[in-house]
């Protein structure tokens, strides 16, 4: 048997081999703490990044009410700093003490939360509020997490929406009701007297051709938003375009003995003007019309047109009665008239000057209007073109 190994005495000393051993283990559990507050570190800021980068605006507060985190959406959204943080430090903030407020009842009655408010800038917020608990244990309450979203561009979406059903529901029923009224009387009636039936049958025939013509302009609005019939970019023979459209709406001038000047600059050739001749058509002839319908009877419409380094350019000037300041921001707006009534006269939609905004967006242009009652108006078209090579 061997000699039993006896323990270390009170008095003992530790030599330098335990000495060194005891320092290598203090080193190793320091690089252990330091790997572990590094991986700590990075975790949190790979977390903070992520929600510092999203839209929504996160707001965490404890089961007490007092805020702990919130994000840079939220800072932005809300109006907040680090002083919410810090109860006693707040500023007056409406959104905020709405947040706070229906974050305690969310967290007393358990439920999740959703309304709306609007902030300091006049944009309209969505919160929804939802209980934070702990995955671990007994799912101890964290406290409530408020996700803030920025709504204002799906309502304005959504009032469009409805203000266009609106708009193109009154559209159709004025003709319908028109016609079916006629419809009706012409049952009824059957010996009315020849001038009266004819007169009845032009009416329909016009009701008719505004239904059609609506029908036609809500197809091709679809079109374009939806990119239906592109052709894709092509040269574009400006000058020949403008001298079809001349061309197709002079019968209608002709009826009011007005007169349509086409004055053209030079243009490049080959064309540097790019994109689907059809639909630039389609905006010229809807500007043409509108300058024959409301100009009066023997006066000149002018059509201009010429070439610069980067764009063309093209105007529609009219004799007509001009638009008041205060319509011109929204003549461009879809079923907007300057005058209601004018329309019925002239068998308007409300939708060629919309369509004709659409049409130049596709070609990535723009298109101005300077107007004065009593004056006429000059709607111009800028157009970017290619490069020469």
């Amino acid at each position: 048997m061997g000699m039993p190994i006896s323990k270390p005495s009170a008095g003992w000393v530790s030599g330098p081999g335990d000495r060194m051993a005891e320092e290598q283990s203090c080193e190793s559990l320091r690089r252990q703490l330091e790997e572990m507050t590094l991986r700590n570190n990075e975790r949190n800021n790979y977390i903070n990044s992520i929600f510092s980068a999203m839209e929504d605006g996160f707001v965490l507060t404890d089961p007490s009410g007092a805020v702990v985190f919130f994000n840079k959406s939220a800072e932005n959204l809300l109006d907040i700093d680090a002083s919410f943080l810090f109860e006693g430090a707040r500023r007056e903030n409406p959104a905020m003490e709405k947040i706070l407020a229906e974050g305690k009842e969310a967290q007393a009655g358990g439920e999740a939360k959703s309304f709306e408010l609007r902030n300091h800038e006049g944009l309209d917020l969505q919160v929804s509020l939802s209980r934070v608990t702990s995955k671990y244990g007994d799912k101890e309450p964290i406290g409530v997490l408020a996700i803030v979203k920025d709504v204002t561009e799906r309502k304005k979406i959504e009032t469009i929406r409805k203000e266009f059903v609106a708009n193109v529901s009154h559209e159709f029923r004025t003709p319908l009701t028109l016609i079916s009224g006629f419809i009706e009387m012409l049952k009824m009636y059957g010996d009315l007297p020849e001038e009266d039936r004819k007169r009845s049958l032009e009416i329909l025939e016009i009701e008719t051709g505004r239904l059609k013509k609506l029908i036609s302009e809500l197809l091709l609005l679809s079109k374009m938003e939806n990119r239906v019939g592109l052709e894709g970019e092509a040269a574009i023979d400006l000058p020949k375009v403008l001298g079809q459209v001349a061309k197709v709406m002079g019968p209608l001038a002709e009826k009011k003995r007005q007169k349509i000047t086409l004055r053209l600059g030079s243009f490049s050739q080959p064309p540097r003007l790019r994109g689907d001749e059809n639909w630039l058509f389609h905006a010229f002839r809807n500007l043409l019309d509108n300058a024959i319908k409301y100009s009066g009877e023997g006066t000149e419409i002018e059509i201009a047109a010429e070439e610069s380094a980067s764009e063309a350019r093209i105007e529609f000037k009219d004799q007509g009665p001009g638009i008041a300041a205060d319509n011109l921001e929204r003549i461009f707006e879809r079923f907007y008239r300057v005058d209601g009534s004018r329309s019925s006269r002239t068998g308007g939609s409300g939708l060629g000057l919309a369509i004709v905004k659409d049409i130049v967006a596709i070609f990535r242009g723009r298109v101005e209007v300077e107007s004065e009652v009593g004056r006429g108006s000059t709607f111009r078209i800028s157009l970017p073109l290619g490069n020469t090579e």
